[in-house]
């Protein structure tokens, strides 16, 4: 059975509203890193917690990472773990709001976490980069926003239909694709740094469509 993937017309033109109100700070880049609300994607989230991944976004000019890490309760532990990982160098611990934790270090780099939302649409027009899983309304949703962006493929899911997107959508040169392994990771946040990428195809290109409307 065909079904559409669709966007709301209103969504777009709140966040086009909430860009003229409220225009981008200049404090800062900001990565959005999203792994699927339901399904649990390890990998991933202990490679974005990493020390190492974490300083490497600071040399980048980024000041805060933001996890949607699922509403798996070990999506939870590995983000808690992972913060208890950069724990000498944590200062500051917000109080858990609306779901959200948020932890500062010694250099002001924000880490936030947080399980579900439901205008995932803001927190990547809020972003600079998104690294997502493979899922196809994550990845269409950021192209459409104009954002860089970064699928990560989990090799545990198996799902032809979102890797023949992702690899169209890769081929056409619309994003990067990537293992969740952390030095691969590292290697593509640093080259999409500077990389000029293509727009999202304009949905009458019919091998795009074809994919899409099969899904």
């Amino acid at each position: 059975m065909k079904k559409t993937i669709k966007l709301s017309f209103f969504s777009y033109h709140r966040i086009e509203l909430a860009l003229f109100l409220n225009p981008p700070t200049m404090s800062g880049k900001i990565l959005f890193v999203t792994t699927g609300a339901t399904v649990i994607f390890p990998e991933l989230l202990k490679s974005v917690l990493n020390v190492s991944f974490i300083s490497k976004l600071k040399v980048l000019g980024y000041s805060k990472i933001k996890i949607q890490y699922g509403k798996h309760h070990e999506g939870l532990q590995i983000f808690q773990d992972g913060i208890k990982s950069n724990r000498t160098s944590i200062i500051k611990e917000e109080e858990e709001k609306e779901d959200k934790l948020q932890y500062e270090d010694k250099d002001g780099f924000l880490i936030e976490g947080f399980p579900f939302t439901n205008d995932i649409q803001q927190e990547i027009f809020e972003s600079s980069l998104v690294i997502s899983h493979s899922g196809t309304g994550s990845i269409l949703d950021s192209l459409r926003l104009n954002k860089k962006l970064i699928v990560v493929i989990n090799e545990n899911l198996m799902d032809n239909h979102q890797l023949e997107i992702a690899n169209e959508l890769f081929n056409q040169n619309c994003l990067r694709k990537s293992t969740p392994s952390l030095d691969e990771l590292i290697e593509n946040v640093v080259k999409i740094e500077n990389e000029e990428l293509s727009p999202l195809p304009k949905p009458n290109q019919h091998t795009l469509k074809e994919l899409i409307e099969s899904t």
